[in-house]
Order: structure tokens, then C-alpha cells, then sequence
């Protein structure tokens, strides 16, 4: 589980929830102080609701009973168990997964909105039932039926479905949720549209809440085909766009790739293995992956990236992609190609049979970097760039202005909105590529954005002695007291030395800029 700050006031909540579904403590039936407990309780409830679109307990699977998961006390998604304060009855989750159990109760969850008296009716259910599965499931379906406790839901174990023992358990109470209720408000009478509406839209929020992260919720998407055939009078279609209308976008785009990602899997299993499972189960997820697609292109979030995967996947055909991504999806469709077989590409650049046809397909090769950079596979481009420095210095990128620029800003890129594990990769991976490497972290140091300044700074030390003659080249065509502080900085970190060095200090302690003279007061020092 992630760490995640609790606060005593939301622990305090957890456990007298708890208390209260029991009937324990200050709140069992019949004490003289029970109705005031209830009241405090929601008014904590109601609180929390203010923040949290709602709160969820999940009782853990049939196998693992005690294994409750909270929702909506803290920042994110914990265990029962490290919600409870250490005030709390020791045997609380004990207690509350055995009467769990002999109620067949998988779900409680309270959504914002929830008013008091719909509280102490949800309450009252569960204390004057007590612990009789069946009454009490009959009972809730008849208020539901009725359109009373719209902001609380009970899931029962009767309400779900077989599904594979690896389908998260989230995703299988979601589903569960999924078909229970959008079925149960398909056979509500009397009640205006725009209520139902209201309600089946406020249902799906609440059913997402429960799936968190994209790759919950791609799960959920995959197995959407497992409930639909027992949903009333609801297209497949239809309801896929109605679930994917909740998703933000950021998640629809994650989700797709997601997505993307599981087809591949599957249709590995079925070319290793034959697996019967994984061959039923491909033309589903591809099917939940389109309708992705199309929201995607609706609201115009599409990217290169995607088109390709949904290319790759047998998702959408080359022709459906708009004009305008074509060429970018075909060169990554070419470095999806070179990626599963560099050496072939290699063997077949140095048999060309003319200089010619070498230049061409060497530049071609070349023209890849950029769109590695952003698949991190930095491995890939310091293969390539070493490849091509053995045809000497025609093909340096420094020859090609246009692709130099466009590496340049690919790898800045990276510097600025990858993850930290990349970052640090894409550090150790430039200075491997020898000249052309060092001249990009150069370039990168004198980048407009602070973060690459400083990355590519730190990566030029991180080179060592090897940089020296590197700068003092560029030293040659740089203009601006900004190159010459990077430059003294680096000299300073790498400890570099010799009458070139000292000439450049010297010559600096007489410069305008006050922290030119700073930096090679320093380095003269040394």
C-alpha cells in the first residue's frame, strides 16, 4: 500500500464506521447514547464527504476475508488495518469481517450528498437486520428498487459474478456494482429522465472511484465484455461510451496504451502457447480498445504514439489515422521494426552497394534518434550514433543542423517531463556517445528551461576528463558569458588542469561579468 498521511481525526472515523456497521461500542442498539454517537459519526462522515467523493470499505476476498481496503479516509487507497488508530479494538477487523461474512456483505460505500436521514436509515438497516444475509439483501434491493438510499450502496457476495481469480478484486466488485445497479435503475418506474440520468451518471463516478490508476481501470475495461450481455436495455456501445465519457483525459490516454499493451500480451500468448483463453479474450479487449480510440480522436488527444500502438495492434488500419500523423506514425512503425532487429538494419547499411545508397540509409538510421529518445530507449540511440561515427565524421550530427536541433529538443524533453530514473539514463547515456553526446549536453546547458540547464550541467561534470577538448571546441563558436561560466564550472569539476586551462582562468579574471570573475578566481585557486 502507499504511504500516505492519515490524519488522527480520519483514523477516529475509520474505526467508528466500523463500530457503527457492528452495532458495537457506543453505538449498539438500545444504549441511551447510541443516537447521539450516530449523529457525531455523521457529522465526521459529512466532513470527509466535503473532500472525498466518497468513502468505500471492501471486505477482502473469499480467501482472505479480514483483508478490508479503505477508500476516502486518506490520500489514497490503504488497508483497513493501518487505517485504525491504535486506540481501536484490537479484534475490530475480526469482528467486522466475520459479521461480513454471515451477511454476505462485500461493499459498503457512502457518497457525497448523503443526507441524515438517509444515514440513520442505512444504519438502521444494518443493526436491525443484524446478521442475516438474505433478509437484509432482500431489504436493501426493495429500497433500491424503490429509488431510497441513492448516496449508499451495500454490494452483497450473491451480486458477484465468476470471474478469473487473477481479475483484481477492486475490478470484480466494480463489475459486480456495474451490472447490480445499472439494472436495477433500468426497471425504475415513475421517475423523471433526468433524475435516472442523474443517477446512472453519479453511479458510474462512484463505481470508478473504486478502480484507481490506469491500470485498474484498463482492467476493468478489458473485462467490460463480461457483464454486458446481462445489462438491460443497454447497447454495448452505447455503454462503453457512457463509462468512457467519466474518464479525465489524461486517464483515456494512459488507459489506451494500457490497453494496447495487454493485446500484445495476449496475442504473445497465443503465438507461444496457443492459448484458448487468450484467443477468446483478444477480439473483446480490441473491441473496448477502439471505442478508447475513437474518444481519444473525438477530443483530439490522439498522439502519434497512440495511432501507432493502435496501429501495431490490429486496432485501427493505416488508413483510418488522419493525414496529418501519417508520417510520424510510419517512423515510428520503422523504429518498432529497427528495435526488434538493429543488427539487420546495421548488416544491411554496410552492404550498400554504392556511397550513395550508404549516405541515404545511414541518415535515415540517424533520423530515428529523435523518436528514440522519446521511447527511452537510449541504449538503442547510443548504438546507433556509435554505428554511424564508424563511417567517419560525415555522418556526425553536427553535419545536419535541422536533426541536430531536433535531438536537442527531444532530449530536453526527456529532461523536463520524464520520470527521474530516466532522466539519470539519458545523463549516463549522452556522455557514451562520445563527441556527438558531450556537444548535445552542451547545447542542453544552455537550454531555456532551468531544469535541463542544470541536468545537463551535472552531466557534463559526471563526463569527466574526456569533456575538456569538447569545450574548448565549442569554446570557438559559442558567443555569450553564458557558455564561458558552464565552461569554468565544468574545468572546475572535472579538475581539469594544463597551460590551455590556466589561459582560460587568467583570461577570465579580467571579464566584464562579475560571475565569470567569481567562477575563474576559483579555478586559478585550484
Amino acid at each position: 500500500m502507499a504511504t500516505a498521511a492519515l490524519t488522527t481525526l480520519s483514523a477516529r472515523l475509520a474505526a467508528d464506521f466500523a463500530l457503527a456497521m457492528l452495532g458495537q461500542g457506543a453505538f449498539a442498539v438500545g444504549r441511551p447514547e447510541a443516537r447521539q454517537a450516530l449523529g457525531v459519526l455523521y457529522d465526521g462522515l459529512s466532513r470527509q464527504l466535503r473532500e472525498q467523493p466518497q468513502l468505500i470499505l471492501l471486505a477482502g476476498r473469499p480467501t482472505a476475508p479480514r483483508d478490508f481496503l479503505g477508500w476516502g479516509f486518506a490520500p489514497s487507497r490503504k488497508a483497513f488495518a493501518d487505517l485504525l488508530p491504535s486506540s481501536a479494538p484490537p479484534a475490530l477487523a475480526q469482528h467486522l469481517a466475520g459479521s461480513w461474512r454471515d451477511r454476505g456483505l462485500l461493499l459498503l460505500a457512502v457518497q457525497s450528498g448523503l443526507p441524515r436521514q438517509e444515514f440513520d436509515q442505512l444504519f438502521h438497516l444494518l443493526t436491525s437486520i443484524g446478521d442475516k444475509g438474505q433478509p437484509l439483501r432482500k431489504r436493501w434491493l426493495d429500497e433500491q428498487m424503490r429509488g431510497s438510499l441513492p448516496h449508499a450502496t451495500l454490494l452483497f457476495a450473491e451480486d458477484l459474478r465468476n470471474l478469473e481469480a487473477e481479475i483484481s478484486w477492486p475490478v470484480q466488485a466494480a463489475l459486480a456494482w456495474l451490472q447490480r445497479d445499472l439494472n436495477i435503475l433500468s426497471r425504475l418506474d415513475g421517475f423523471p429522465a433526468a433524475v435516472l440520468t442523474a443517477r446512472r451518471q453519479a453511479l458510474l463516478d462512484a463505481v470508478l472511484g473504486l478502480v484507481s490508476g490506469p491500470g485498474e481501470r484498463c482492467e476493468l475495461l478489458a473485462h467490460l465484455d463480461r457483464i454486458i450481455e446481462g445489462l438491460h436495455d443497454y447497447d454495448r456501445d452505447e455503454f462503453a461510451c457512457l463509462l468512457l465519457a467519466r474518464f479525465e483525459p489524461r486517464v483515456q490516454s494512459e488507459v489506451c496504451l494500457e490497453l494496447c499493451g495487454l493485446i500484445e500480451r495476449l496475442q504473445q500468448r497465443i503465438d507461444q502457447a496457443g492459448d484458448t483463453v487468450a484467443r477468446e479474450r483478444i477480439e473483446s479487449v480490441r473491441w473496448i480498445t477502439r471505442r478508447v480510440a475513437e474518444q481519444l480522436i473525438e477530443d483530439g488527444s490522439a498522439t502519434p504514439a497512440h495511432y501507432h500502438a493502435l496501429v501495431l495492434q490490429k486496432v485501427l488500419l493505416y488508413e483510418e489515422i488522419p493525414s496529418a500523423s501519417r508520417a510520424r506514425v510510419a517512423a515510428l512503425q520503422v523504429l518498432t521494426s529497427f528495435l526488434a532487429n538493429p543488427q539487420r538494419y546495421f548488416t544491411e547499411i554496410e552492404g550498400s552497394h554504392s556511397p550513395e545508397v550508404l549516405e541515404k540509409r545511414l541518415w535515415r538510421l540517424l533520423e530515428m534518434l529523435p523518436n528514440m529518445l522519446r521511447a527511452y530507449r537510449f541504449d538503442a540511440a547510443r548504438e546507433v550514433v556509435a554505428f554511424a561515427q564508424r563511417f567517419g565524421p560525415t555522418f556526425d550530427l553536427s553535419r545536419n543542423a535541422e536533426l541536430l536541433a531536433h535531438v536537442r529538443e527531444t532530449a530536453a524533453e526527456v529532461l523536463a517531463t520524464g520520470e527521474t530514473m530516466q532522466q539519470a539514463e539519458l545523463m549516463k547515456a549522452l556522455p557514451q556517445m562520445g563527441r556527438t553526446g558531450l556537444h548535445l549536453l552542451i547545447d542542453l546547458a544552455d537550454h531555456s528551461q532551468r531544469s535541463v540547464r542544470r541536468a545537463a550541467l551535472d552531466g557534463l561534470c559526471a563526463a569527466g576528463p574526456a569533456v575538456v577538448p569538447v569545450l574548448f571546441e565549442a569554446l570557438e563558436h559559442k558567443s555569450g558569458w553564458h557558455y564561458l561560466r558552464n565552461m569554468l564550472v565544468v574545468l572546475g569539476k572535472v579538475g581539469a588542469g594544463g597551460t590551455k586551462v590556466e589561459r582560460v582562468y587568467r583570461a577570465a579574471l579580467e571579464h566584464p561579468q562579475a560571475v565569470i570573475r567569481k567562477e575563474a578566481l576559483q579555478g586559478a585557486a585550484r
